[in-house]
């Protein structure tokens, strides 16, 4: 008999749950900048195999041990995976009846319940018994926590965090989640206090450095600002664009001066600063739209720092984007020489290809880049477009699986994982995958005709079937 442990290792793999978002993706930064063991708890990755054969297994379990909770448990969590959420209710309930205390249990039931009802009284009676079930263990408050903060942040979620950090003072993922629970409530000041005790705790941690940063750079600490950037991208220089997003994304400061103003007041102080002039420069370019000013601040930034790479990059990316294809593919070279390490440059080169149509030349600089970075959803989906404007179906679903298998928030990979299945005819899958993106609010403009479409084949398929069995019963009455 296969034992629990193996049919829960598959289970992982099927995703996380439509509740929970994933710690970075709260924070506003890449997967990779928040590392183990910072991150919430991810799942293991590899193929579960048929649904269904997970219930005949579990259902040997449960007939072998008819008191033991956990089998109930684990057909439960498959039951959610198949949609039959009434059936994967009563399993819940069956096993907690067992083992009123089981956690995982708890957990799965709460996040049935949130993702069915949203946040209501039920959900959350369900997300505080969950946290309760260890109180000596910030885990299962955490995830609570983080499950109610992917949809709203009400008091209950810092009464969860605060129980946590009660039991683990210096828990980091606890401290970032009620920075960010501050931060929506309006709270900078106590957003700040957290987050920075959070990057005291984890210096090695890109993502808690960044947060820090970007709150730092709201409050209108611009110098602060700047150290923790800083170190940030020494330590992942591949996400620099999600640090200068937050950073100058126009947030006021209290004397109403939007990030821009703030970084022309810092360069003037501080004309040799390279950092400041990229991310000038990328602000310029991205949130203004002033494209040739931008391209001028980096080239300034790369005459102060050559041998940086993820400065040469930046203006390697806007050359791209203004389609000085030779001058950026050529800059994007000699970032790679500088960090051959960093899958990210890699990405970005290969992208760059795609963009030129160059597809041949993309895919092996695409694989090159995720042997470097293994665990980046963004470059899986990018190599799957790749095979999608290529007309390799079945290899973009591929790339596009392994994607919201690494994120199971990433609704553009759902949404692009639906257009390639539709492609192959499987519109039944598409509609799932239509419906996952469009809950996570990925570019509804785009998805939601997509989704219709799928939808109105769908229909048509079973009226033709309808017809085609009526037509053979008639055939046969006679």
């Amino acid at each position: 008999m296969v034992p629990l442990s193996a049919i829960e290792h598959r289970l992982n793999a099927l995703c996380c749950g439509d509740a929970v978002a994933g710690l970075h993706r709260l924070v506003g930064v890449p997967s990779e900048s928040i590392p183990f063991p910072y991150a919430l708890p991810a799942h293991q990755d590899c193929d579960p195999g048929p649904r269904e054969e997970l219930l005949i297994l579990l259902e040997s379990h449960r007939r072998r041990s008819p008191g033991q909770a956990r089998p109930l448990a684990l057909r439960g969590r498959v039951l959610r995976v198949l949609n039959r959420n009434e059936e994967a209710l009563e399993a819940f309930n069956q096993a907690l009846a067992r083992s009123p205390v089981d956690a995982l249990a708890l957990r799965w039931r709460a996040e049935l319940l949130l993702g069915i009802e949203g946040l209501g009284a039920n959900s959350m009676q369900a997300l505080h018994a969950a946290a309760a079930a260890a109180p000596k263990n910030p885990w299962p408050a955490v995830w609570a926590a983080a499950s109610i903060l992917a949809k709203s942040a009400p008091p209950e979620v810092f009464v969860l965090l605060d129980a946590a950090l009660a039991s683990a003072p210096r828990h980091v993922p606890a401290l970032l989640l009620r920075a960010v629970a501050h931060e929506r409530s309006s709270l900078f000041d106590r957003a700040l206090v957290d987050a920075a005790l959070a990057a005291r705790l984890a210096p090695d941690c890109a993502g808690v450095l960044t947060l820090t940063g970007g709150l730092q750079a709201r409050l209108g600490h611009v110098e602060d600002a700047a150290a923790s950037f800083a170190a940030a991208t020494r330590l992942d220089p591949s996400a620099k664009e999600f640090y200068g997003r937050i950073a100058l994304a126009e947030q006021q400061d209290g004397a109403g001066r939007c990030g821009l103003e703030q970084l022309d007041e810092y360069i003037r102080r501080h004309p040799a600063a390279a950092w400041a002039h990229a991310l000038r420069g990328d602000t310029l370019r991205a949130v203004v739209g002033h494209e040739e000013d931008g391209v001028s601040s980096l080239r300034r930034a790369v005459e102060l720092e050559p041998k940086t790479p993820w400065i040469r990059a930046c203006l390697a990316r806007s050359q791209v984007q203004t389609q000085r294809s030779q001058t950026g593919l050529r800059n994007l070279r000699t970032a790679i020489a500088q960090d051959p390490r960093c899958g990210w440059l890699h990405a970005w080169l290969a992208e760059a290809y795609r963009k030129f149509d160059r597809h041949d030349e993309a895919v092996p600089i695409f694989r090159r880049a995720i042997s470097l970075s293994p665990r980046s959803a963004q470059i899986h989906l990018w190599l799957g477009r790749v095979h999608a404007d290529r007309g390799l179906w079945d290899a973009a679903i591929k790339e596009f699986t392994l994607a919201v298998r690494l994120d199971c928030g990433y609704g553009f990979a759902y949404g692009k994982r639906g257009h390639a299945l539709t492609q192959l005819g499987r519109h039944a899958e598409a509609l799932t995958d239509f419906e996952r993106a469009l809950k996570l609010g990925s570019y509804p403009d785009w998805t939601r005709p997509m989704r219709d479409q799928s939808v109105a084949v769908i229909a048509a398929q079973r009226r033709s079937e309808a017809k085609h069995r009526a037509t053979m019963i008639r055939l046969h009455a006679r």
